[in-house]
């Protein structure tokens, strides 16, 4: 077998192609793996690289759009295995944006060398967005603060939603929300709020106005985690 010619020659550039995507994928990864995210490094360098390798393989085979089409597809039910939800409270949605626009970024990488310039500028504006934001982010909720409400209610029809509803009114946020079993047995069901709240917002008016809106529940404060 003869290793020169055009078919060589395309091979080898495909191949740079398929290492840069790996590359544009890892600094991705590595910034999720230091953020101890259930998809890092390995999980964002594969999906780079296929995304990159089926472009490279569409344009061979000349139906680019069509094959290519399907990544964004796949990439879709990929995500949203990364998502997970509480009560209210849903995680993973950054992550899932993230392998998103890795697959992006290797389709990129994989339809030409014009658009691999492209992808390595859009990973650096992925990896500015993931560190600068949040520190963003930080700045701009630091006049609230967030906390847990551990709440005891009767397990009747509409107590939750009464509760939710009195919260939102007094002006709380709820971040998060999980109770027990809605199935169990038991007159009384406990539910754990998640609240963000303004520092004009005190425990203590809260707490009078669930009084007021629900008599025979119970109260209890603890410190939550800062998100």
């Amino acid at each position: 077998m003869r290793l020169s010619g055009p078919a060589w020659d395309a091979a080898v550039h495909d191949s740079g192609l398929l290492l840069i995507a790996c590359l544009l994928g890892g600094l991705i990864g590595w910034q999720r793996e230091a953020e101890g995210r259930a998809a890092g490094l390995r999980t964002h360098v594969l999906v780079c690289l296929g995304s990159c390798l089926i472009t490279c393989v569409s344009f061979g085979m000349g139906d680019p759009g069509r094959i290519a089409a399907q990544i964004v597809t796949g990439i879709g039910f990929l995500g949203a295995g990364v998502i997970l939800r509480r009560g209210v409270s849903v995680r993973g949605l950054t992550t899932a944006a993230t392998i998103w626009v890795v697959a992006g970024i290797g389709i990129a990488v994989g339809a030409s060398t014009r658009f691999a310039l492209l992808a390595a500028f859009a990973t650096v504006l992925v990896l500015l967005t993931l560190t600068l934001a949040r520190r963003l982010e930080s700045v701009v909720g630091k006049n609230r603060r967030t906390e847990t409400l551990l709440v005891t209610v009767p397990r009747r029809t509409g107590a939750v939603g009464q509760m939710l509803e009195a919260l939102t009114k007094a002006g709380a946020d709820v971040v998060g929300f999980d109770s027990d079993d809605p199935e169990a047995g038991g007159e009384l069901r406990t539910v754990q709020v998640q609240l963000r709240l303004r520092q004009d917002v005190t425990r203590a008016a809260l707490s009078q106005i669930l009084s007021e809106s629900l008599p025979q529940a119970h109260f209890a404060w603890e410190e939550a985690e800062q998100a």
